[in-house]
């Protein structure tokens, strides 16, 4: 939930732990008037935001997320199958998945899709989020769908080895690349075994 108001907040603090999903539609002053309200409340609770890495919706130029789809998209970022179509391990919440491996290539720049995205996340959530303890980062384990991953014309399981250690590299480079912005944060890696 997107909720920051007061009952929310209260709400909250009754536990020690929480995982909240803040949207990249709430400012600055907002997720931290949030994540302060919480821990005046309850100072020893702690906090984890929701992330997700290895999907993502094509949102519209309006939305404040449109900047990863861009950079999705002018880098054939997308999993895709031998076809060539983007993958999708549910179509549920209207997301497709990335390429979160090494063989994704590097932007212009030089940057992979988990730097890009750790910015992102840092300078929307993260930095703003003064007090957070956690960032809980779903689908952590194991890939999802089978796909071209190798990006070689051939569909690879999603199972074989080298994909899953490939894919558990991309999680482990996201990690990284958000500790070299933001040091103190901690991370739970959530299991995406179906």
């Amino acid at each position: 939930s997107d909720d920051t108001s007061a009952a929310r907040q209260q709400a909250i603090a009754r536990y020690q732990f929480a995982i909240v999903g803040m949207t990249a539609w709430k400012s600055a002053s907002t997720l931290q008037s949030f994540v302060t309200g919480i821990k005046k409340l309850n100072p020893n609770i702690k906090l984890a935001q929701y992330v997700m890495l290895q999907e993502l919706q094509d949102f519209a130029s309006t939305d404040p997320n449109y900047s990863k789809t861009q950079a999705v998209n002018a880098n054939n970022w997308w999993h895709r199958n031998a076809a060539g179509s983007r993958t999708q391990w549910t179509a549920g919440y209207s997301a497709y998945n990335v390429n979160i491996t090494d063989w994704a290539p590097a932007d212009a720049t030089g940057k992979r899709w988990h730097e890009v995205k750790a910015k992102f996340d840092n300078d929307k959530f993260f930095a703003n989020m003064k007090g957070l303890d956690y960032v809980y980062l779903d689908g952590f384990d194991v890939p999802l769908s089978d796909g071209d991953w190798k990006r070689i014309g051939t569909n690879q399981s999603r199972t074989d080895p080298q994909i899953v250690s490939a894919y558990r590299k991309g999680n482990v480079n996201y990690v990284n690349s958000v500790r070299a912005l933001n040091p103190g944060l901690k991370f739970i890696g959530n299991s995406a075994s179906i």
